[in-house]
């Protein structure tokens, strides 16, 4: 019995000593435990700063490529200069964007942007590196921060791009550049008279323009085709409904509208009398080269260095062209990916540019094809001749069908870019818009399919719709009105717009600079070399 006892008392011994064992044991795993959980919590935070600082960096080189892209081709700068302003940009983005991380910490010293530009076809890479640290948490009293540190690589890759122009050279693009300019072609032509005939000349005006036959009402001198008897401009509407005739005798001085005319009696016995004023500088002598001949197209010419010269609205178009001519020529030194083609349109299509083949890189050929207004008084066009009078009551007007067929079998598929044999081509189309072909039979607003066969061979279609200016007068385009002045589905801006590969394709612009502006633009769009993060 005293054994049991001994016995019982030495087990409940043994199981205080356990308890005490296990509280020891327990106290002692516990500091273990407590820095895993604080280094977990601190990893925790880690691992999302260096999440957010990669983000950041890969955002840094993306954005870094882009400026360095967009600033090569906005300036037509070196790639030194473009290659700084990806560096700044580059630094600063990344700046703002680790600013906003409450944990972790990269000091301006930490941070480093390099921007190079690549081979043929050219772009531009950014490499974008960090370091700084992390702070600790619940883990501080091991160590206070852990060092974080990365490297990022982007790169925006140009594509072979072709540029493809249509210029529309109708009769319209010979209209006065600007108000000003039409009240000027309209104040050297108040003796115009629709199919009048002339003693000695067997043609009717619509061929041949002499003007000897008239006299203005303010003199008394025969009218040469000079600037000698300009007449004032009615306000507008300047709207003559039909033109008047008399049965008057041959030799009889007879008044128009603005003039009175010396013109013999037509076969039907009636005599016209002189016609509105015109502020189109259509071409129509063919006899002798275009701006030297007795025409609207040589009044207009006759101005150049006197104080009110005349500009055509197809002098800004040749000049914009050049000046994107003169963009692509340096952005194609280094890179050497760009090639272009330039077509030119009315009743047919006309290859401007190159001689051979569909596309080519001779930027300064390019340019003199395309040509400039003259200097002097009545001196020749270079390159893009005036549209003209084909044969009689004809002009060479749009037939957007025909030369949009025509050109779509002239030129071949749009490539993906990669190589100079499949490059990624653009057609941009310069127009008014407006479709009269077949003798005048067919005329109306640009018909939007025409440019889905282009979006098929996968062009991106760009168009620079380039409408009347507002000061027109009623007698020559009262039959178009209704496709003129609208909006919607049907009129000129409507269709135009549809037929552009998207809204942001269109740019409505006639004066000079906006043409420009157009035109560089669209450009721009289409060389934005998409950026990539490499690694």
């Amino acid at each position: 019995m005293r054994r049991l006892l001994s016995a019982a008392a030495g087990s409940v011994t043994l199981a205080g000593h356990r308890r005490g064992v296990i509280a020891i044991m327990f106290a002692l795993l516990m500091v273990p435990l407590i820095i895993v959980v604080a280094l977990s919590v601190d990893f925790s935070f880690y691992i999302v700063s260096q999440a957010q600082l990669n983000l950041a960096a890969d955002a840094a080189a993306m954005h870094a490529v882009r400026v360095a892209s967009q600033y090569y081709v906005d300036n037509s700068t070196t790639v030194a200069a473009a290659e700084a302003q990806g560096i700044t940009a580059g630094k600063q983005w990344f700046a703002a964007q680790a600013g906003n991380l409450a944990s972790a910490t990269v000091p301006n010293t930490g941070i480093t942007v390099n921007v190079t530009y690549l081979p043929p076809p050219g772009g531009f890479s950014a490499t974008v590196s960090y370091a700084g640290t992390v702070a600790t948490h619940l883990g501080s009293f091991i160590r206070p921060n852990w060092n974080i540190s990365n490297t990022t690589v982007a790169q925006s890759n140009n594509q072979y791009l072709e540029v493809v122009m249509m210029l529309d050279n109708s009769s319209s693009m010979q209209i006065g550049a600007t108000t000003n300019d039409m009240q000027l072609l309209m104040q050297l032509t108040p003796c115009y008279s629709l199919n009048a005939t002339y003693s000695g000349v067997t043609q009717p005006l619509n061929t041949v323009a002499v003007y000897s036959g008239y006299t203005c009402s303010g003199g008394g001198n025969s009218y040469d085709g000079g600037l000698s008897c300009p007449l004032p401009v009615p306000s507008p509407p300047f709207n003559y409904s039909t033109l008047p005739t008399s049965t008057l005798s041959p030799g009889t001085v007879a008044g128009g509208p603005s003039c009175q005319g010396l013109l013999p009696v037509q076969a039907n016995g009636k005599y016209p009398l002189a016609g509105p004023p015109c502020a189109f500088a259509c071409h129509s002598d063919n006899s002798v080269p275009a701006g030297q001949g007795q025409d609207f197209y040589g009044l207009a010419r006759s101005t150049i260095g006197t104080a009110n010269p005349i500009t055509l609205r197809f002098d800004l178009l040749k000049q914009a062209t050049n000046e994107l001519l003169n963009t692509m020529s340096t952005a194609n030194t280094i890179s050497g990916n760009l090639s272009v083609g330039i077509f030119s349109f009315n009743n047919s299509l006309t290859q401007v540019y190159p001689a051979s083949g569909e596309a080519g890189s001779d930027f300064t050929s390019a340019i003199a094809a395309v040509g400039a207004a003259p200097t002097v008084a009545n001196g020749p066009d270079t390159g893009i001749q005036p549209d003209a009078f084909v044969t009689n009551n004809v002009h060479a007007d749009t037939d957007f069908p025909g030369t949009m067929t025509t050109l779509s079998t002239t030129v071949t598929a749009s490539g993906n870019g990669a190589i100079p044999s499949t490059p990624r081509k653009v057609l941009i189309l310069i127009t008014d818009g407006y479709e009269n072909y077949d003798n005048g039979n067919v005329t109306g607003a640009f018909d939007v399919s025409q440019c889905t066969t282009f979006k098929n061979m996968g062009y991106t279609v760009y168009v620079v719709y380039t409408p009347y200016q507002p000061l027109m007068w009623y007698w020559y385009y009262t039959s178009q009105q209704s496709v003129v002045e609208g909006t919607g589905p049907g009129s000129l801006s409507g269709n135009l717009q549809q037929c552009a590969s998207s809204s942001s394709d269109y740019i409505t612009a006639s004066d000079g600079p906006s043409l420009t502006a157009a035109l560089q633009a669209f450009l721009k769009s289409a060389m934005d070399a998409p950026g990539r993060v490499a690694n």
